[in-house]
């Protein structure tokens, strides 16, 4: 696949359809203050410090989605 979890979420945003799928599972994550400090990690390494935002449902459903792009 083109994007997985573990791809920095910069790489994913700055590809039209993974801004998408971003844009989609995760609504305003883009657009958060800290986006600049955590841009570089991926979805996998960012959940360990979400609070519990990042589920594994959230993530299951990106990473399929993000499976789709080619």
């Amino acid at each position: 696949p083109k994007f997985t979890l573990d791809t920095p979420i910069q790489e994913i945003v700055a590809d039209a359809q993974g801004k998408a799928v971003i844009d989609k599972n995760l609504p305003g994550m883009i657009g958060l203050p800290q986006y600049d400090m955590f841009k570089g990690l991926s979805l996998n390494q960012l959940k360990a410090y979400s609070d519990g935002k990042l589920t594994d449902e959230i993530l299951a459903k990106t990473a399929t989605d993000l499976a789709a792009i080619k």
